[in-house]
């Protein structure tokens, strides 16, 4: 258990929460400058574009993806945006993140609790 990746994730749980659904999209990172996506409500940053907090946040929900879609050699370069649109792949049919949730803000939240629960169980190791 990191207490500082428990304490990541929270903020972040209340900060999408806060956002009303009407300020969500997908496919874009912002429509008429009201509806954002995930990444969109994050900011933009040095990091070609990419805020620090966008970064982190990738960085914490990637086991969620590595968990969910285990596919050798898949690139998760931005696992916001995946679970934000529940786009893995164009030519996939298989929504693997319909499950969290109808929306992109249903989507974010639920990815961010798994890993929050992910993060709190203790780690078995055998004998």
């Amino acid at each position: 258990m990191n207490p500082n990746k428990i304490h990541r994730l929270k903020h972040y749980r209340e900060f999408f929460a806060s956002i009303p659904d009407e300020q969500w999209c997908i496919d874009h990172y912002t429509v008429d400058g009201i509806a954002k996506c995930a990444s969109g409500h994050l900011g933009t940053g040095g990091n070609n574009g990419v805020s620090d907090e966008s970064s982190e946040l990738n960085e914490l929900l990637r086991p969620l993806v590595d968990c969910a879609h285990p596919r050798p050699g898949t690139p998760v370069d931005d696992v916001i945006v995946r679970i934000n649109d529940d786009d893995w792949d164009e030519d996939d049919e298989d929504k693997i993140y319909y499950g969290l949730g109808k929306t992109p803000k249903e989507r974010i939240i639920q990815a961010v609790e798994l890993c929050l629960k992910m993060e709190a169980e203790p780690v078995v190791t055998s004998p």
